[in-house]
């Protein structure tokens, strides 16, 4: 796993341990980069690797690597969390690594889950702060919709058969 130093890093700064469960999820969610993965797809994909873990360490090792901001979770509609690895950033607070600007766009026709990390709100984030006088420390956009496979007309889905 590339960057697995800054990954270990940042759980010892959190007065963690760096486990082999800790490190074997961060791998599986590493080699799905780009997925959004249940946490018993997670325990699937480990469970090949080291049959002695059980679907509660893994659900316990996400929700830890959650809260040191390793790992981003996102709830649908359908109620299931997904998790997804968190790229490392030269920047990050030790104590937390967590960087919004990471969104979604979600298709409501087959569930596909596309990451995107535009920061489209930084303008509304500096307005509310001057307007409400808080601290934004965080937020996460879900923008739904059809992807572009089911976004195709049934006409030209057709024709390419």
């Amino acid at each position: 796993m590339r960057d697995v130093d800054f990954y270990k890093q940042v759980i010892r700064n959190n007065d963690l341990k760096v486990t082999r469960q800790r490190l074997s999820v961060l791998e599986i969610l590493a080699e799905n980069k780009g997925e959004h993965l249940k946490a018993e797809e997670v325990f699937q994909r480990i469970k090949c690797r080291h049959p002695e873990y059980g679907i509660a360490t893994v659900y316990r090792t996400l929700q830890t690597l959650f809260e040191i901001g390793l790992v981003d979770r996102l709830r649908l509609d359908d109620g299931v969390a997904r998790y997804e690895l968190l790229p490392p950033t030269a920047n990050a607070n030790p104590k937390r690594v967590r960087q919004r600007q990471h969104h979604h766009l979600i298709c409501t026709v087959c569930n596909n889950v596309l990451s995107f990390t535009d920061d489209i709100l930084a303008d509304k984030k500096a307005e509310l702060e001057a307007q409400y006088g808080c601290k934004i420390t965080d937020y996460e956009l879900k923008i739904y919709g059809s992807c572009a496979q089911c976004a195709k007309p049934e006409s030209e889905e057709q024709h390419s058969e």
